[in-house]
């Protein structure tokens, strides 16, 4: 744990004992709301996520993806709602099903700008762009922060978002950013806690059983924690420890609550149970906006991509579809959204080494699932499959987004109850962009 994040849980801990810790009167409930990050680590290459269906233009991703091309009688039809003709991959079972429901949408050709950027504007050398496009963790942390104007300041907009949103939480039980995936940038706020679960389980206080000895021991602590202490650092630490014994206790409550939604035992799939298992305790929490965050690796195919990729999507489908039938067995469909993110695509052309696999890339297509999501309709611009074309700033097929991770984020956040006063708080770089909210949800 760094020094900010430590101070943070301390500055929980005070408030929480200042007498702001006990339930609110009113239920989270009517105006409940949940924003769900999964985070697809690697670089998904999209390109074989969304292919288009229509003769010229399979036809166009056949020649150019070669060995790594799906075969068009595998691809799962798709008709959006704004026209055009595409497939899913064909593991994508369950989430063609929500599409066609209209209850997941895409978000064609987004990724990281500075401001909008045209191949011209990109290839002069003097135009603002992204800090190393290709590298995963430069990416991974400019999806995070979305602040390229205040490097300096490590937080991450799901975090800024929370820090908004602490009005709607007054008298929580519980920080309000939670990730299932351990400790990282999108959940830091500058005020705001987070908190870090297992998804194999609750983990109590190590040492402390139901025996005699184990409660003396408890008692015990807890009393020396409450003592008064002379150093700031003591008091921080004292405040921090209590808040953890209490936060596990509350996790290992919440994750005795039973759902009749069966989940896939995948990582993902455990992810988002528990995800699931904490958004039905929102009430015992007292919070009225929560937001989590997921993680899925192994998308960094540069090889045997096919097989890879049948694999980690199916996985996916198959843990997406579950959550989602969750939050309508909570009846919290309409209330919970769920969207994807990845550092960026690959290249639309095969890596020239035979390897079967894609090199980075630049945009990519995004999933939103929710009852919210305006869905069955494919949103943004989709890129033309041209190598060397208006939209690759190479000649290998790395898409120049034309929507912005900005836009993106401001969608949900204003969704989440983020007033547009207060977005440029929680997303600076948005100014640069006419259009601040898109229309998905």
């Amino acid at each position: 744990m760094d020094r900010r994040n430590f101070l943070k849980l301390g500055a929980f801990s005070a408030l929480a004992g200042a007498g702001f810790g006990s339930l609110m009167a009113r239920a989270a409930g009517t105006d409940y709301k949940a924003a769900v990050c999964v985070f697809l680590a690697g670089g998904c290459d999209s390109n074989n996520l969304l292919i288009p269906n229509d003769d010229s233009g399979y036809a166009s991703y056949l020649s150019a993806r070669q060995r790594i091309a799906i075969p068009r009688p595998q691809l799962l039809p798709v008709l959006p709602i704004s026209g055009g003709a595409y497939g899913f991959h064909p593991a994508m079972t369950g989430l063609q099903g929500l599409f066609n429901q209209g209850k997941l949408a895409l978000l064609a050709n987004v990724g990281t700008l500075i401001r909008p950027t045209t191949k011209a504007q990109a290839n002069l050398g003097s135009w603002p762009l992204p800090d190393n496009l290709l590298s995963h963790i430069d990416q991974q942390n400019q999806w995070s922060m979305l602040n390229p104007a205040l490097p300096s300041v490590l937080t991450g907009w799901g975090g800024r978002m929370a820090d908004v949103l602490q009005s709607k939480n007054t008298g929580a039980r519980f920080p309000t950013v939670v990730s299932a995936a351990g400790s990282n940038l999108f959940c830091d706020g500058a005020i705001s806690a987070s908190t870090a679960v297992d998804p194999t389980g609750a983990n109590g206080f190590t040492g402390v059983t139901n025996s005699a000895a184990d409660n003396i021991r408890l008692t015990a602590l807890t009393q020396i924690l409450k003592d008064n202490a002379d150093l700031q650092l003591e008091t921080a630490y004292a405040g921090t420890l209590s808040s953890t014994i209490a936060q596990a206790d509350i996790v290992g409550s919440a994750f005795n609550v039973s759902l009749s939604t069966p989940f896939p035992q995948t990582d993902i799939g455990q992810q988002l149970y528990r995800i699931a298992q904490l958004i039905a305790s929102r009430n015992t929490f007292g919070l009225s906006r929560q937001v989590f965050y997921v993680e899925m690796g192994g998308f960094d195919t540069h090889a045997g991509q096919l097989e890879t990729q049948q694999n980690l999507l199916s996985d996916l489908s198959q843990a997406l579809t579950a959550f989602y039938a969750a939050t309508t067995e909570l009846g919290l469909a309409q209330n919970v959204v769920t969207f994807t993110h990845s550092e960026f695509s690959r290249t639309f052309k095969p890596a020239g080494d035979n390897s079967a696999g894609t090199d980075h890339a630049w945009g990519g297509h995004s999933m939103i699932l929710g009852g919210a999501v305006k869905g069955k309709d494919i949103y943004g611009t989709f890129p033309q499959l041209t190598l060397a074309g208006p939209d690759d700033i190479s000649d290998e097929g790395r898409w120049i987004p034309t929507t912005s991770v900005d836009q993106y984020a401001a969608t949900i956040a204003s969704w989440m109850g983020v007033a547009d006063i207060d977005l440029p708080a929680v997303l600076p770089n948005l100014a640069n962009f006419p259009q601040k909210v898109l229309r998905f949800l």
